[in-house]
């Protein structure tokens, strides 16, 4: 009887799951900091929208009123690119992961096919060496049987 399949490589093949859960994890953390820049930046749009919307509508506007207003503009104007730069950092840096975790689920996948072929090829031999057995026995039995016959009518070798 043969031994239980154990598959030698399966230290690595946790290794490959554990990196692409690391990897996708990482990912999950990269879009998060999408979102927030994201969010930041319509932040800063809505603001800067607000500001034009009530200097728009100041109907006696003071010199101070405008200079405090475009004081303010020229400083969200300034946080938006800041935003923009910080949104495209956080957009390279998620396709970065991305990339990571499509890397880490091929390697895992690999090392997965090759632990299936070996299950495969165990259980191709599992079935050959029932074959092997099936044929002792009936070749056993069809030995008996003939031996009955021949010897069974009182003959003695």
């Amino acid at each position: 009887m043969m031994s239980k399949f154990r598959f030698r490589l399966d230290s690595l093949l946790r290794l490959r799951k554990h990196q692409e859960d690391g990897a996708r994890l990482e990912l999950a953390e990269a879009q998060r900091k999408v979102l927030g820049a994201t969010m930041e930046l319509e932040t800063v749009q809505a603001e800067k929208s607000a500001l034009s919307l009530e200097l728009a509508q100041a109907t006696y506007p003071t010199v101070t009123l405008l200079q405090a207003g475009y004081a303010r503009a020229h400083i969200l104007r300034g946080q938006e690119q800041a935003s923009r730069e910080r949104l495209a950092c956080a957009h390279a840096e998620e396709q970065v992961r991305r990339d990571e975790v499509v890397v880490a689920h091929r390697a895992r996948q690999t090392v997965q096919k090759l632990q299936e072929r070996f299950l495969e090829r165990y259980l191709q031999e599992l079935r050959q060496e029932d074959s092997r057995f099936s044929d002792e026995v009936g070749t056993g039995m069809a030995a008996r049987r003939i031996q009955q016959r021949t010897f069974g009518r009182g003959e003695i070798l």
